[in-house]
């Protein structure tokens, strides 16, 4: 017989696996697998023949439930948040069938296989964390409605110290630096044609020294669709034939010389190092258009990919996109950064696995010039509205996002992509002429 007290005892009660947020190693891993996922079923989606990929015809296509086929097209859609892909993608059985249909199709065995690693992975990750979808679901749940839902401050402060800390060594490795790199772009379909697309911009570099020896500053122009052209794609300046032509109204006096290579691959502006050598910082600002290529909507992967690289440890990136508002209502923006690509040409394969894993936030600018100021560099604005009349091309009728990063990681690639496929029954290939009406 017991002899202690005589109280009733209260016992731990387990709390229920579904009722915990998952852990930060938890959603790191989570989010890695949604990537994936979203990633490689995208691919496989898109070596359907183009007449499989809206929804309808996916479903008879691949003799998949509808549902299954719009629950995943769905996920795909929400790729920039990791979290919701895994929310709304099917069940491992949904996605299964969709592998097992694709393969029966004859469809690239290369996608197939990665789509069918992904949901291996997939399917690991929900026995482990939640032993169902279900409880998965109410444990991201959770995680997305709790106190920490946008990250923990710590974390975000901790990210934060490790990327000054590699601006510094990086700065003592390459003998370079600079105060902001800025990059602006204009995105709109032809006037008179919808099926093709034209673009302008300006880069600047502010603020930027050199020590002797260092590798010269230089960035790229390059475009998702410039390799589709068949080597035909062109670069001017705003408001000439010069490719490297500078913006003296933006740029410091007198004017370094820029040296330009391409179009092949891109446009590559070289800064001359003599001029950022010493004390004095110098500022460069560059514009340019390029020539009409062909309409996102249009390629086999329906995705518009902008890229700014960090060559030059910067201590700012302000990296700004303006589609016109046909473009933007028939698309989604997405925004990642990754390890460096090897060489200027951007290609729209998947790349999970050059993601870092480091949070990249994309703004919603809205339409016009409203919100178009930074506290990064008082001139922004007015570089902006210099941009659009430049072109000749009303501010009103586009919508603006960004980019903004203190201490972004040096040698690194932060991609802005604005996804074109449909999440409906419509044809991709017919998405910009529907958006055009």
């Amino acid at each position: 017989m017991y002899e202690g007290s005589t109280r009733a005892r209260t016992l731990p009660v387990a709390v229920p696996l579904t009722n915990m947020p998952l852990t930060p190693i938890e959603r790191a891993e989570a989010e890695t697998v949604a990537h994936r996922l979203a990633e490689e079923f995208g691919y496989l989606i898109a070596s359907l023949p183009h007449g499989g990929r809206n929804l309808r015809a996916m479903s008879e296509y691949l003799d998949v439930n509808w549902n299954t086929c719009q629950r995943l097209m769905a996920a795909i859609k929400v790729r920039q948040t990791p979290l919701a892909v895994l929310t709304r993608v099917p069940g491992v059985q949904g996605l299964q069938a969709v592998i097992d249909g694709s393969r029966a199709r004859g469809c690239a065995e290369e996608a197939v296989s990665a789509a069918e690693a992904a949901t291996k992975h997939f399917s690991s990750l929900v026995t482990r964390l939640a032993g169902s979808h279900a409880r998965l679901r109410a444990r991201i749940s959770r995680t997305m409605t709790g106190p920490l839902q946008g990250g923990s401050v710590a974390g975000a402060e901790q990210d934060l110290r490790l990327r000054r800390r590699l601006f510094a060594d990086a700065v003592d490795l390459m003998g370079k630096q600079m105060d902001l790199l800025l990059s602006i772009s204009v995105v709109r379909p032809l006037p008179d044609d919808a099926t093709r697309i034209e673009r302008g911009g300006v880069t600047g570099f502010i603020g930027q020294q050199t020590r002797p020896g260092a590798t010269p500053i230089a960035a790229t122009i390059a475009h998702s669709s410039d390799s589709g052209e068949g080597g035909s794609t062109r670069y001017a300046g705003l408001r000439g034939p010069n490719p490297g032509a500078l913006l003296e109204g933006f740029s410091t006096m007198p004017l370094p010389t820029v040296m330009s290579r391409g179009p092949q691959g891109g446009l590559v502006h070289i800064i001359d190092p003599a001029a950022t050598q010493g004390e004095n910082s110098v500022d460069v600002v560059l514009g340019h258009r390029m020539a009409p290529v062909s309409h996102p909507a249009t390629h086999d992967t329906p995705v518009l990919n902008l890229v700014t690289r960090i060559r030059t440890p910067t201590r700012r990136l302000l990296f700004d996109v303006y589609l016109h508002r046909s473009l933007a209502l028939s698309s989604v923006p997405l925004l990642a950064a990754y390890m460096s690509l090897p060489s200027p040409g951007v290609d729209t394969t998947p790349r999970w696995h050059e993601r870092l894993p480091v949070s990249v936030d994309l703004r919603v600018l809205g339409p016009g010039m409203d919100a178009s100021d930074s506290d990064a560099w008082p001139r922004h604005r007015e570089l902006t509205q210099h941009l659009f009349q430049s072109l000749e091309w009303p501010f009103d009728a586009f919508i603006g996002y960004r980019c903004d990063v203190t201490f972004p990681v040096s040698s690194a690639t932060y991609m802005m992509t604005f996804d074109f496929s449909p999440a409906d029954d419509r044809d991709p290939r017919s998405d910009y002429t529907q958006a055009q009406a």
